[in-house]
């Protein structure tokens, strides 16, 4: 059985940790036996899809993303750098 992952934003000022505003989600996440992984969205809204999942390990299957919404691009822009870190969204 996989272990349910959900994408979330990193925060800013502290790369390894989750975006303030989503700290109780990932909170939850966690509680309910689930993993979270960050995201660098400052990277993904500059065009930057790769490096905005850099930190995603390879081979983690099906994520959720809750985050800040981006523009249409940028999410095709997401699934593929997703797919090329054998994730998707």
């Amino acid at each position: 059985m996989t272990t349910p992952a959900v994408l979330l934003p990193a925060d800013p000022l502290g790369p390894r940790r989750p975006d303030p505003h989503f700290v109780l989600e990932a909170r939850q996440v966690r509680e309910l036996g689930g993993m979270c992984v960050l995201l660098d969205h400052d990277a993904l809204v500059a065009g930057e899809a790769a490096e905005a999942v850099r930190r995603v390990p390879a081979g983690l299957g099906p994520l959720w993303y809750r985050g800040w919404m981006v523009g249409v691009p940028a999410y095709q822009e997401l699934a593929e750098a997703l797919e090329g870190a054998a994730a998707r969204c």
